[in-house]
């Protein structure tokens, strides 16, 4: 597992979060790996905290994915080579799985963007 500066890492996912979509994207590639990979599992966590109404299903998904974004290797520079192959089947299936017990709405904001406004929902 990956570990940053958590003060640091909550301040930083704070400050980008009130930026629109690509302004997050522009941000967010211009960072260390294992920032932006701390990023995104601090937003998951985030996310989980928020969201106590999630499935037993739904929780294991975004559990998974905190996981799977920790590991070695996951964030990689763009003129790295492709990642591990077992890396991309794996998220791949997670994101199938996402598909599946999410409202397409939130596939968007648990896995695409940075935010406070999390919306409210109840399981599919």
């Amino acid at each position: 597992m990956i570990h940053v500066d958590a003060r640091h890492i909550e301040s930083l996912y704070h400050e980008i979060a009130t930026q629109p979509r690509e302004e997050q994207l522009s941000r967010v590639h211009q960072l260390p790996l294992d920032v932006r990979a701390s990023l995104w599992i601090f937003h998951l966590r985030r996310f989980l905290e928020l969201h106590p109404e999630l499935s037993t299903e739904q929780r294991s998904i975004v559990e998974q994915s905190v996981n799977l974004l920790g590991t070695p290797g996951f964030f990689r520079d763009e003129e790295e080579l492709q990642r591990d192959a077992n890396l991309d089947a794996r998220w791949s299936a997670l994101q199938k799985r996402a598909r599946a017990v999410f409202p397409s709405e939130l596939i968007y904001v648990i896995f695409y963007k940075f935010g406070d406004e999390i919306p409210q929902f109840g399981s599919p």
